[in-house]
């Protein structure tokens, strides 16, 4: 398994997920913590005090992993300004299977077909 740290250093672009600061820090932006690395340390992420994810971060970071093919990329922690990334889709047709507002489940289409797809029946991993 590739760590994270050497998938986003393979993927992404030069200072696309940080920011360099004075006195040679850097403002981190790749897990959406926003640390503030001192100069030859690596980030902690810090849930309690950390500002919300920009929309583009998450956006990149969802177009990331579905590059590397994840089935199931799911951003929506910010309601209303992901679009479609807020949704679970079947990875075999692209059928909608969950739809959601930020955490809210506004429709669930795989827990009463037993976990598959209503639409062709793909399996889709899970507790149903």
């Amino acid at each position: 398994m590739t760590a994270l740290v050497d998938a986003l250093r393979h993927l992404a672009r030069e200072g696309e997920l940080y920011e360099r600061l004075r006195e040679g820090r850097v403002r981190c932006y790749a897990c959406g913590h926003r640390c503030l690395i001192p100069p030859g340390q690596r980030g902690v992420c810090k849930m309690t005090d950390r500002g919300a994810t920009p929309v583009k971060t998450l956006l990149r970071a969802a177009e990331l992993g579905l590059g590397e093919g994840l089935r199931y990329v799911y951003a929506g922690n910010l309601p209303g300004r992901v679009g479609a990334l807020e949704n679970t889709y079947c990875p075999g047709c692209r059928a909608l299977l969950i739809e959601r507002v930020g955490y809210t489940i506004r429709r669930d289409l795989v827990t009463p077909g037993g976990g598959a797809c209503p639409s062709c029946g793909t399996t889709i991993p899970g507790r149903w």
